[in-house]
């Protein structure tokens, strides 16, 4: 992977990572899609900054990093 090249965090079986900025249906229709549920109350969400490109630079850009919401079960 080069410097510029933008890596998105893998979604797992029991994580699912939502870009930030999206409307709740959207985010809970994913979370219902994903982990095969209709009820979402047992699933957690919470919000983390990821570094999604320029890894092993140690120069921090604000531009280098994204906003995701992480759901997990």
């Amino acid at each position: 992977m080069s410097a510029g090249d933008v890596k998105h965090p893998e979604n797992t079986p029991e994580t699912l990572y939502v870009i930030s900025g999206q409307t709740l249906g959207y985010v809970l229709e994913k979370a219902k899609e994903h982990f095969g549920v209709d009820d979402v109350s047992d699933l957690a969400i919470d919000s983390e900054n990821i570094q999604i490109r320029n890894f092993g630079y140690d120069l921090y850009d604000g531009a280098d990093w994204c906003q995701y919401l992480v759901i997990t079960r």
